[in-house]
């Protein structure tokens, strides 16, 4: 009876040692069940905190520039998880509106990819006209290729070199000079079929003597889209009285391509404020830019006045068929070219001792200067050329000089001191190589010079890395002017034999 006992005794304890273990083992995994609930929850809580400040920091880059919200892939190791965070950007058809998603992801300790997605949408009401050329790269470009030429104005023998291209609404809007007399000056070509050999539209000759155009900007306002363009009469400002023949500026109505019709001939003042006068040449519109209801006018060197104007287009009194003169600031050189952002006017300029000059627009009638940047190079030579920027980088191409770049990429963040962050030499035919149209899309730069037409990588403006090149001189043509719509590229040209303009087309 004992040993009955005993076995039996022995037989519970067994079932409760196993029971004990299964319970034992249970605990164990709802305890590490538990701990990778945890870190799974840390985990989803730092995804939503990079995201939400990825959101945070997309928007606070709209406001400061539409041009720099891009797709970006960045990894943020916290603690023993690695979070992936890719961005993705889609610029909307209107031109004035990016649609950001971003989506973090990470491994959970199962090895599953777990992932949570935010949006937000960036609108650039401070654009004057909708954007044809996203600033987003979304194709190789080190693999690009150039078309054939196509003519500007098929009926023309020659004598309309290209001056520049304004793309609108998938329109290619030409204007070009006319050194051999009464060609049209004013071109439009519909990209929106074939791209790569857009299709003429129409013609316009908005001159009855030979100049031509010189610039060309365009606005997009509620009741109509206009565009300004720069009258190249050589005028004695003195003396003409307003018309075709005696205007900086001409305003045409485009709303309808088929059929753009002059609106007004606008003379700035030159008994009156700001007292512009000069003749042979002087006081001539090199560059327009157009911005939140003001027109901005780069002239060449004045007989007497100021060579930067602001004119009042809508954002006062003033409307693009009755311009208004609100402001302007005396540089004693030319203005060849104008980049408007955040309150402030950068003006590449003719001065060989400040190419690029910044001035304070914020009371539009009353510029301030604030600073200068002083490029090296022999006296008369490198005048600043061409000018643009994205964000708080300013890049400036300017005029062939002797052993110094002709390329300079500037740090405006301090806006009292113009920052050298990186130059460059094209190094092509550097005896007559010029830069004369800059295009920059994040980290990309597509740039246009006398003689050839390159794309440079300048995420490192220090040390700028060429992705590929393309001979204009070898085709007989000279580059003047870029335009970009899409992923295309357009070079305004023009053939040197007999100035007849024309245009290549790079795609990736």
């Amino acid at each position: 009876m004992d040993t009955v006992s005993r076995g039996f005794s022995i037989l519970e304890l067994l079932i409760a040692l196993a029971i004990g273990s299964l319970v034992m083992a249970a605990v164990i995994i709802t305890a590490l069940g538990d701990q990778s609930s945890i870190l799974s929850g840390d985990a989803n809580a730092d995804a939503v905190a990079l995201g939400q400040n990825i959101i945070e920091e997309i928007q606070s880059l709209g406001r400061q520039d539409f041009n720099l919200v891009n797709p970006t892939t960045t990894k943020h190791v916290l603690g023993n998880v690695t979070l992936t965070a890719n961005t993705q950007v889609e610029l909307l058809s209107d031109g004035v509106t990016k649609v950001v998603t971003s989506t973090i992801s990470w491994l959970s300790d199962a090895h599953h990819t777990l992932s949570s997605t935010f949006k937000t949408i960036v609108t650039n009401p401070d654009s004057g006209s909708p954007s044809s050329c996203g600033s987003m790269i979304t194709a190789d470009w080190s693999r690009a290729r150039m078309s054939a030429p196509f003519d500007i104005g098929q009926s023309v023998s020659g004598g309309n070199p290209i001056t520049e291209i304004a793309i609108f609404n998938k329109r290619l809007f030409v204007t070009t000079s006319n050194t051999r007399g009464h060609n049209d000056d004013f071109y439009i070509y519909d990209a929106s079929i074939n791209p790569i050999t857009p299709a003429f539209v129409t013609s316009l000759d908005t001159n009855t003597v030979t100049p031509g155009l010189h610039s060309i900007a365009i606005a997009s306002t509620s009741a109509a889209v206009y565009a300004f363009v720069a009258n190249g009469n050589t005028s004695n400002w003195s003396t003409c009285n307003p018309s075709v023949s005696c205007a900086q500026v001409q305003v045409l109505n485009i709303t309808n391509p088929l059929a753009p019709a002059l609106v007004t001939n606008y003379k700035i003042p030159a008994t009156t404020t700001p007292f512009v006068v000069g003749s042979g040449g002087q006081g001539v519109p090199n560059t327009l830019v157009y911005k939140n209801g003001y027109l901005f006018v780069g002239l060449s060197k004045t007989g007497s006045g100021p060579e930067f104007i602001i004119l009042d287009v809508g954002a006062g009194s003033g409307s693009p068929g009755n311009p208004r003169y609100k402001g302007s600031y005396t540089v004693g050189r030319a203005v060849n070219s104008i980049f408007v952002q955040n309150g402030y006017a950068y003006l590449a300029t003719a001065d060989n001792t400040r190419e690029v000059i910044e001035l304070d627009i914020t009371n539009p009638a009353m510029p301030v200067f604030i600073a200068a940047f002083d490029t090296p190079g022999a006296s008369g030579f490198g005048g600043g050329n061409t000018l643009t920027g994205v964000g708080v980088k300013l890049y400036l191409g300017r005029n062939y000089v002797s052993g110094a770049p002709e390329w300079y990429a500037l740090d405006t963040t301090n806006p009292t001191a113009l920052t050298l962050l990186g130059s460059r030499d094209p190094g092509v035919n550097p005896a007559t190589e010029s830069i004369n149209g800059i295009v920059v899309r994040d980290f990309i730069a597509f740039v246009v010079m006398t003689q050839s037409f390159q794309i440079w990588d300048i995420g490192n403006p220090g040390s700028i890395t060429p992705l590929i090149s393309f001979n204009l001189s070898g085709n007989g043509a000279s580059g003047a002017a870029i335009g970009c719509n899409d992923n295309y590229m357009y070079i305004g040209s023009y053939r040197t034999s007999n100035e007849k303009g024309v245009i290549y087309t790079l795609y990736p």
